[in-house]
C-alpha cells in the first residue's frame, strides 16, 4: 500500500513531468551548439584531425558496455527501495552502483590506454578517450537522482553548463582548433552537471554513504547480464567509428563520424525521455493489470518504431542539406548506397527506446536472447561485407542486417511479453 501510494502521489507524477520537460529543454543549447560548433571543428581541424577527435570519443564510448547494466539495475533497485521507504536498501543499491561504475571506468581506462599505446596514438588521443569514460562514471549520480524522479536537477545543471561551454566554444576561436578543448565543450557539461548532482544528492541524503555493498567485481557482474546487449549495440556503433577512421581516407572518415554524431543527437531525446518516464512507470507498473501493461508496451513499441524510422529519414535529409552543403563533407557513396547505414542507426534508436522500458519492467532473459541473435547475425554480415568489399561494406551490411532483424526480434519478444512480468532483483 505504501508503494502504491507513493507511486501514484501527485508529487511523484509532478517530478516525472518536470524532469521530462527540463530534459528536453536541456538539449536545446546542445543541439544549437553542435549545429554550429561541429562545422567549426571540422574547419579548424581538417578532415584527418577531426576524424581522430571523433574516433577518440568513440573509443571512450566503447566502455558503455560496462556501464549500462549497472545503471539499469541500480536505478531500478534504488527506486524500489525508495518507494518502500527502506533507507538501508537504498544505500546498498547506491553503493553497489557506485562500485560497479568505478570498476567499469577503471577497466575502460586500461583498455583505452592499451589501444592508444598499441596504435601509437599519443597522450592527446588517450585524454580525449577518457572524457566519455569519466562521463560514464559520473553518470551514476544521474541514475541515482533519476531513481528519485529528480532528474530535473541534472537537466537544469546541464542547461547552465552547456550554455557556458558552447558560448566559449563559439566565441573563442582557438577552442575549435584544439581537439581536447573541443571535446570538453561537447562532453564537459555532462560531467560537471553529474558532479553537481551527486554533491547535492549526498547532502540531502547522507545515509546513502553508509551501509554494506558487495565487492566491486560482484557489483559489476550483477549488472552486466542485464545491460550486456544494450552495451554491445552501442559498442558496435562506436567501434565502427574507430574502424572507419583508421582504415579509410580522411574525407570518408569525416563523413561517417559526422553521420554518427548526428545520430547521437537524434538518440538524445530517447534517452532524455527514458530516464524520468521509465522510472515513473516502474513505480506504478505493478499496480496495473496484465491487459493494461500489455497496452502500455504495445504503445511504447509503436512509438519506438516510428521514431526509429523518422531518425533514418532525418539522417538521409541531414546528409544532403547539412553534411554536404553546410559542412562541405561529401559522402563516399550515393544516397541509395548509404541507406543501409541510416536504417541501421535508426534501428539502434528503436532498440534503445524499446529496451529502455522493457529492461525496467520485464525480465531481461528473453529480450537479451532475441537481441543477441540479431546482433550476432549483424556481426556476421559485417564480417562478410568487410571480407568482400572493405570497411564501408561492413558498415552497410551490418546496418542492413540489424535494421531487418531488430523489428522481428522485438515483435517476437513483445508477442510473448506476458511471460516475463517479473523483473530480476
Amino acid at each position: 500500500m505504501l508503494t502504491a501510494a507513493r507511486a501514484r502521489s501527485p508529487s511523484h507524477r509532478t517530478k516525472a513531468q518536470f524532469s521530462l520537460a527540463l530534459n528536453f529543454l536541456s538539449r536545446a543549447p546542445s543541439f544549437l551548439g553542435l549545429l554550429f560548433f561541429i562545422p567549426l571543428i571540422h574547419e579548424g581541424l581538417g578532415d584527418a584531425r577531426y576524424g581522430e577527435l571523433m574516433a577518440a570519443m568513440a573509443l571512450g564510448g566503447l566502455a558503455s558496455v560496462l556501464f549500462s547494466g549497472g545503471n539499469i539495475l541500480g536505478r531500478r533497485r534504488i527506486g524500489e527501495a525508495m518507494l518502500q521507504a527502506r533507507h538501508e536498501q537504498e544505500a546498498r543499491a547506491f553503493r553497489t552502483l557506485a562500485r560497479a561504475s568505478l570498476l567499469a571506468a577503471l577497466t575502460g581506462a586500461v583498455a583505452a590506454a592499451a589501444y592508444a599505446v598499441w596504435e601509437d596514438r599519443g597522450t592527446l588521443f588517450f585524454a580525449i578517450a577518457m572524457l566519455p569514460i569519466i562521463n560514464g562514471l559520473t553518470g551514476a549520480m544521474d541514475e541515482a537522482r533519476a531513481a528519485y524522479n529528480e532528474h530535473y536537477f541534472t537537466a537544469g545543471a546541464q542547461i547552465c553548463f552547456q550554455i557556458l561551454a558552447y558560448a566559449l566554444g563559439l566565441g573563442i576561436g582557438w577552442v575549435s582548433r584544439n581537439p581536447l578543448a573541443a571535446a570538453l565543450v561537447m562532453i564537459g557539461p555532462g560531467i560537471f552537471a553529474s558532479l553537481l548532482t551527486g554533491a547535492f544528492l549526498l547532502i540531502r541524503r547522507p545515509y546513502l554513504l553508509h551501509g554494506s555493498a558487495p565487492p566491486a567485481w560482484r557489483a559489476l557482474g550483477e549488472g552486466l547480464p542485464i545491460g550486456l546487449i544494450d552495451g554491445l549495440v552501442m559498442m558496435a556503433v562506436n567501434f565502427s567509428v574507430v574502424m572507419v577512421q583508421t582504415d579509410l581516407p580522411p574525407e570518408a572518415g569525416a563523413w561517417y563520424v559526422t553521420i554518427v554524431r548526428l545520430f547521437m543527437i537524434a538518440l538524445a531525446p530517447v534517452l532524455l525521455t527514458l530516464v524520468p518516464l521509465t522510472s515513473y512507470i516502474r513505480g506504478i507498473w505493478d499496480q496495473h493489470h496484465a491487459s493494461r501493461q500489455s497496452r502500455i508496451m504495445t504503445a511504447w513499441l509503436a512509438v519506438s518504431l516510428l521514431y526509429g524510422t523518422a531518425t533514418a529519414l532525418a539522417l538521409w535529409l541531414a546528409n544532403t542539406f547539412y553534411v554536404d552543403r553546410a559542412m562541405g563533407v561529401a559522402a563516399p557513396m550515393s544516397q541509395l548506397q548509404a541507406l543501409p547505414i541510416y536504417a541501421g542507426l535508426g534501428a539502434v534508436v528503436v532498440f534503445k527506446c524499446f529496451s529502455g522500458l522493457s529492461y525496467m519492467v520485464l525480465g531481461p532473459r528473453r529480450l537479451n536472447l532475441a537481441l543477441g541473435v540479431t546482433l550476432t547475425v549483424s556481426l556476421a554480415a559485417a564480417i562478410l561485407g568487410h571480407v568482400w568489399h572493405g570497411v564501408l561494406a561492413a558498415v552497410q551490411s551490418g546496418g542492413a542486417a540489424f535494421a531487418i532483424g531488430l523489428p522481428l526480434a522485438i515483435l517476437a519478444v513483445h508477442s510473448r511479453g506476458a511471460e516475463d512480468t517479473a523483473p530480476e532483483r
